[in-house]
């Protein structure tokens, strides 16, 4: 049987009874009702008493304030924010640059990303059945029809400005012709296609948990980050934050050394300022090899 919800009066008293110190209990009830005892679970995870044993017990280890699970959901919280900025750098330079290389590629095609010369059917269908219906909503791609409305589909610069990042990277990776994938890959840096799909899907990860307020500190991917030519990559790392911030940093890099510098120092300001350090053992060991 699922379990059932509980009150706020409830879920202080059972973190207590787990060990938890709440000096202020109508504080406790203010966080709760603006954060939410499940999402606040994530940041209570580390502070318990061997935490990977199944059934966990959920017991906090001696000493535990609700005070520090509150200033690590801050600091998680704040680290969010530091990366939306420069990854949307990174996203509008790569929506920018596959445009423009694609859309020259196919000169005589301004609707080149539903050519089944150029992309795979697949992506063509996902595209005309559920991404455009969307497009068209917006009101530039709705200006653009009401101008030409025998248009199907309005010009590529137009179409991709309002795709989304994870739209975008798939329809790179739905490209047919090996050879302009390539091009663009190289132009980063990167000398397979694979490895160049890798890191946007990495970026697209991080992108997404921090736009929709996940938590990042103890971030886990699926799929490993793949070496490359990342500078201080560390094998024990390759599923963690540790492996997307030295992505993060790479397409920086390429795109503009000054926001490169600027992120690294300020995620060493950022990292410094957490008291609990042994709850971000992974930023540690990023602050010490990296920044």
């Amino acid at each position: 049987m699922s379990k059932q919800a509980t009150y706020i009066e409830e879920q202080i008293q059972l973190m207590q009874e787990r060990g938890m110190v709440i000096t202020d209990t109508n504080k406790a009830k203010e966080i709760l009702l603006d954060v939410g005892y499940y999402r606040l679970g994530f940041y209570t995870y580390p502070f318990e008493l061997y935490p990977n044993v199944n059934p966990r017990s959920h017991q906090y280890k001696p000493g535990t304030d609700f005070n520090q699970i509150i200033d690590l959901y801050y600091f998680d919280h704040d680290l969010r924010h530091v990366l939306l900025k420069y990854i949307s750098r990174i996203e509008v330079n790569l929506r920018t640059f596959i445009t423009y290389t694609c859309s020259n590629y196919y000169k005589s095609n301004p609707t080149w990303f539903v050519s089944p010369k150029a992309v795979t059917r697949k992506f063509r269908q996902e595209f005309e059945q559920k991404i455009y219906s969307t497009l068209r909503q917006n009101p530039c791609i709705a200006k653009h029809h009401k101008r030409y409305d025998n248009d199907k589909f309005a010009p590529a610069w137009k179409t991709m400005e309002f795709m989304t990042l994870g739209s975008i990277i798939t329809l790179y990776e739905n490209l047919l012709d090996k050879s302009l994938k390539l091009q663009i890959a190289q132009h980063y840096g990167l000398n397979t296609i694979a490895l160049f799909e890798n890191y946007l899907q990495t970026i697209k990860v991080i992108r997404n948990a921090c736009a929709h307020g996940n938590h990042i500190f103890d971030l886990q991917l699926i799929k490993a980050v793949k070496k490359g030519p990342l500078a201080n990559y560390d094998d024990k790392h390759r599923h963690n934050i540790y492996s997307v911030l030295l992505v993060v940093l790479y397409f920086l890099h390429i795109i503009s050394e000054n926001r490169e510098e600027e992120l690294k120092l300020t995620l060493k300001e950022h990292i410094q300022t957490y008291k609990n350090r042994d709850h971000v053992t992974i930023l540690n060991d990023f602050l010490q090899n990296i920044l």
